[in-house]
């Protein structure tokens, strides 16, 4: 039992060094979503804030990130320049290493030099990096205590485009897929309406929101009230893009004395 609580011990430690040292040092920007033209260049800048009561050491680099199915947001991380949509390398950093001391802030600047082959979306993660870690030369020596800025860089002819697919009944609700057919990260947040028969909402709500690397797909599901009677409805699935039209369906179906649904007709 002792081995158990002082292994539980350096765990919630270890966990509190993490989630109370992590905040420290804090960028004013989460998500940086750029425009660029190819072959220009193109800048930009944030501000990095030290919260700490102690001078911090600081490594500024470059990480590929992709989300990972289902796609609801988390990122899978990779190497710099190993993904096909990689940015970092066009990207030039100033100050790269620095000291930020102590309830100061630091203005960080970048350059974004775009090849003239360049079209649709390409990501990166800047990392800031605190700690033994960043006063070496490598990445990873040591505690590693960072934070990230994820870029969004797309092409000013980027496509932003998506279809509803596969729409089908299943266990008391609607399912389909939302694909990505565009050559941007589709980044969309869905919504429902139920309309019945005089054109009045029975029921509204959110989807869920997602962030679906190009040409990939998840899947959506629009859980059917219980509520609901007997009778014919409209289930109009609406997903944002936020620019551009949305993407939207209509779905025709009944409901039967047995609870059972069954799709009457689908239309854009």
């Amino acid at each position: 039992m002792k081995k158990i609580l002082i292994f539980l011990s350096i765990v919630a430690t270890f966990l509190c060094v993490n989630s109370c040292t992590y905040a420290q040092v804090v960028p004013d920007k989460r998500e940086i979503k750029l425009v660029v033209n190819p072959g220009q260049e193109t800048k930009g800048s944030l501000i990095l804030e030290n919260l700490s009561d102690r001078d911090e050491t600081i490594k500024a680099y470059f990480e590929d990130f992709i989300y990972s199915a289902p796609y609801a947001g988390i990122k899978k991380f990779h190497p710099l320049g190993t993904l096909k949509r990689s940015c970092g390398k066009w990207i030039s950093i100033f100050p790269e290493n620095f000291i930020l001391p102590e309830k100061t802030k630091q203005q960080v600047s970048f350059t974004i030099k775009t090849p003239k082959e360049a079209k649709g979306g390409y990501y990166a993660l800047l990392f800031f990096e605190r700690g033994q870690a960043a006063a070496s030369s490598d990445k990873g020596i040591g505690l590693v205590v960072r934070t990230g800025v994820s870029l969004f860089v797309e092409t000013a002819d980027a496509t932003r485009k998506g279809e509803i697919k596969e729409i089908i009944v299943e266990k008391g609700a609607i399912s389909g897929t939302l694909l990505n057919s565009g050559n941007v990260v589709l980044i969309s947040q869905g919504t429902f309406n139920i309309i019945d028969k005089k054109g009045m909402i029975f029921d509204r709500g959110n989807i869920k929101k997602f962030y679906i690397p190009e040409q990939e797909q998840a899947k959506f599901t629009v859980n059917v009230t219980d509520k609901l009677p007997v009778g014919s409805f409209t289930l109009v699935i609406n997903f944002d893009l936020e620019s551009g039209k949305p993407i939207i369906k209509e779905v025709d179906f009944s409901k039967d004395k047995a609870g059972n649904l069954k799709i009457l007709k689908i239309t854009d």
